[in-house]
């Protein structure tokens, strides 16, 4: 299932909330990184929230040191702090695809998903018509931006999601995803779980 929003950061940062308030035990968020989720962070960090109970799960990385300011795991926890619990995809300093695998089998149950949509309709690390196989952690060789290498989830891990929230402002990223090519990341992704996107170019 796939609808469509207009974007209204105070609204959807208090509905991520309000979700982490009626998980039972621990409230798990997919999460990808750059600039399209980085309001939404600003205002989870401003916000009164008790992260002790929150389990961030990153969606992609790119092949780079864990510490660099470009990495996913950095910017989370440069918004949120070092004390949140976190699965990401390296080893010590390193990707890692093998580690990634055991580490993110273990995850049964995402109660949401907050992810970007590119300028090019991908979103992690899934690009527009490539097939990628059916295990849930994949290792991308050919990305159309560098770092070539980067290790991300496949759609079907997104089939352990109760919803996803798909972030799309901007005149380009809404033109991609208002074409509604099949081959869109976007209409993948909702076969497996139920999809909100958002732009702030959406006038519904």
């Amino acid at each position: 299932m796939l609808n469509y929003f207009t974007y209204d950061e105070d609204k959807i940062t208090n509905e991520i909330i309000a979700l982490s308030l009626k998980a039972e035990d621990e409230f798990t968020l997919a999460i990808s990184g750059g600039r399209s989720v980085t309001g939404i962070l600003t205002q989870l960090k401003n916000a009164d929230v008790d992260f002790h109970s929150w389990h961030f799960v990153i969606v992609d990385e790119r092949d780079i040191k864990k510490n660099s300011s470009e990495s996913n795991f950095n910017q989370l926890i440069s918004f949120l702090g070092h004390e949140i619990k976190i699965t990401h995809f390296y080893q010590e300093e390193e990707i890692n695809l093998e580690h990634s695998l055991e580490k993110y089998e273990q995850i049964k149950k995402i109660d949401l998903a907050l992810l970007g949509v590119g300028e090019d309709g991908h979103i992690a690390s899934l690009f527009p018509g490539k097939e990628y196989g059916n295990s849930i952690i994949i290792e991308v060789l050919d990305s159309p931006k560098p770092p070539m290498r980067r290790l991300s989830v496949n759609y079907s891990f997104f089939s352990r999601c109760e919803k996803a929230y798909l972030i799309a402002n901007g005149e380009e990223k809404f033109e991609t995803v208002m074409t509604k090519k099949s081959d869109l990341p976007l209409f993948r992704l909702s076969q497996f779980t139920v999809v909100e996107l958002y732009s702030d170019q959406y006038k519904g």
